[in-house]
């Protein structure tokens, strides 16, 4: 029940597809994962210019909450009719528009550094699962290796055992043999083997 030629290398060729077939496959995992962690660093970089320019227009928003002030300042100093109303009203302005920038853009921010932190962890989570991959494969290249010496062992263990076989036939066929002429050379005696 030995396998023939053409079916060893039938066997071959199938295992050298699939072997070309899992290192394809692997790659495209190996780009696909290269891929989303280069988005998830723009993704990152981004939110960070994101927050970059909220800061600079906090900051732009409190040179308009002082320049809205000065103004009220000045046109109180200046006196005039109604000049304490109309000083209080501008203020009062002032403060709102200032404190809806500032919630606008806090919001603003609070969104962003939601992105940052969802995008880190993207990244964070697809390092540990090239990792385990990783570990995976070498798992499985062990096994691998422990099967091709299993299989090795049998074929080895079967080519002795074929051999042992065909010792043994031979010798029974010359035992065989032997016992035919022995008993061809006796004279009619009660002989047996």
């Amino acid at each position: 029940m030995a396998l023939s030629g053409r079916e060893i290398l039938l066997v071959l060729r199938a295992r050298d597809e699939a072997t070309r077939t899992i290192s394809r496959v692997s790659s495209a995992m190996k780009r696909l994962d290269r891929d989303a962690i280069a988005s998830s660093s723009a993704a990152v970089r981004q939110g960070e210019d994101d927050l970059t320019r909220i800061r600079r227009e906090v900051i732009r928003a409190g040179e308009d909450y002082q320049l809205a002030t000065e103004k009220a300042r000045t046109f109180y100093n200046a006196g005039g009719k109604g000049a304490g109303r109309t000083y209080r009203d501008a203020m009062l302005q002032a403060r709102k528009d200032h404190t809806a920038q500032l919630i606008l853009l806090r919001q603003q921010k609070d969104a962003v550094e939601d992105v940052i932190r969802a995008n880190r962890r993207h990244i964070q989570d697809l390092h540990e699962i090239r990792q385990i991959r990783r570990d995976e494969a070498h798992q499985m290249m062990g096994i691998g290796a422990g099967m091709m010496a299993a299989g090795a062992g049998m074929v080895y263990f079967g080519a002795t055992a074929s051999r042992a076989w065909y010792d043994v036939t031979l010798a029974a066929a010359d035992y065989e043999q032997q016992a035919r002429r022995t008993l061809t050379q006796t004279d009619k005696a009660a002989i047996s083997l």
